[in-house]
């Protein structure tokens, strides 16, 4: 492998793999129609026409052992493939992304693409899912998955409190080649929400537990800083350059105004971070992206300024290479809607 050096950027070699992960799924709950509220629907649990993004902090209990990682689940519909579930799962210098397209029915993941990366590591991996799965987490809920009804509780997460929950409940079984695992997964539902506040994975020697920290409408792309510099980033790798840029916007000390980019600042935007991305074979992809912190609130030109620190990590396939990018970036508060200033 040739070696590739970015902007003082450690460059780690990579191994690729192809592997393909044999998972077997079966729950056990009650059935019912759609409209009947004793029982949650699998397809239904994270819809990509309900959310755009969804935010959870993990903790693992396994056997004694606690730990804390980032779930993140972003939504785009109407793809090629179909509507498109990614799950981000983010634990130290280890990541999974998965991303699995489903029909215009929901009754049947159609592709699925898995990139796991830890200090020393790629795999890809890809296909037709081994079952019609939504979200790649500990979980592994399935579309056609049913959940009963159990009860009511009071959550408090990241997100806020939520009172009177719906608590939904299977047990389900997952078989790892020869081998079985029965688990009880928990859902808690709120009307306020578009995906669960809380969800529990119980296993014989691990337990799972996912707070909800943010969560997004099916149209939202810029109500906070974590949510436009994400969608400023999903743009890029899809290759939209227009839409990247229009997350973006300068300051004119002249006139004390913060305005979309100029002609001749598109251009150089193209020439820059948008020829990186795209869809040709050697383009950087993105694993992930977090926005850690927020803060050092300003006023400038009259509008809420603030210093926004996130870290991503990213990859090229040609010449094979990944590299972890991290920084602060300046958005502004115009009207409800956040933008990066550049």
């Amino acid at each position: 492998m040739k070696r590739m050096e970015r902007k003082g950027k450690p460059v780690i070699y990579l191994v690729l793999l192809t592997a393909i992960v044999a998972v077997a799924v079966a729950s056990s709950g009650c059935t019912g129609d759609r409209d009947d509220t004793t029982t949650l629907y699998g397809k239904d649990i994270f819809d990509p026409a309900k959310f755009s993004m969804a935010r959870y902090d993990v903790t693992a209990n396994e056997s004694g052992t606690v730990s804390h990682r980032d779930l993140v689940i972003i939504t785009a519909r109407n793809e090629k493939d179909g509507d498109r579930i990614t799950t981000q799962e983010i634990y130290g210098n280890n990541s999974v992304r998965t991303n699995v397209w489903v029909n215009k029915d929901r009754t049947a993941a159609t592709n699925v693409l898995i990139t796991a990366i830890n200090s020393s590591t790629l795999i890809i991996t890809g296909g037709y899912p081994p079952f019609n799965m939504t979200t790649a987490d500990k979980a592994w809920n399935s579309l056609d998955a049913t959940y009963a009804l159990i009860g009511t509780a009071t959550v408090n997460t990241s997100a806020g409190m939520f009172d009177n929950c719906s608590v939904y409940g299977a047990g389900r079984m997952i078989g790892y080649g020869d081998g079985l695992i029965n688990m009880s997964v928990y859902y808690y539902m709120h009307p306020s929400m578009p995906v669960p506040v809380l969800y529990v994975v119980q296993m014989p020697d691990a337990v799972y537990e996912y707070n909800l920290i943010s969560a997004y409408g099916p149209n939202d792309r810029d109500s906070t800083p974590e949510r436009v510099i994400q969608a400023f980033f999903d743009s890029l790798e899809q290759g939209d350059n227009a839409t990247a840029s229009s997350y973006v916007v300068t300051y004119d000390g002249t006139d004390s105004k913060f305005k979309p980019l100029s002609g001749s600042a598109y251009k150089e935007f193209l020439q820059g971070t948008g020829a990186m991305y795209g869809n040709a074979e050697s383009a950087t992809k993105v694993q992930y992206v977090l926005t850690t912190r927020t803060g050092e609130e300003q006023q400038i030109g009259g509008r809420e300024v603030v210093a926004a620190r996130w870290t991503s990590v990213q990859y090229q396939p040609a010449p094979l290479s990944v590299f972890e990018l991290n920084g602060k970036l300046n958005v502004v508060n115009i009207g409800g809607h956040w933008k990066i200033v550049g």
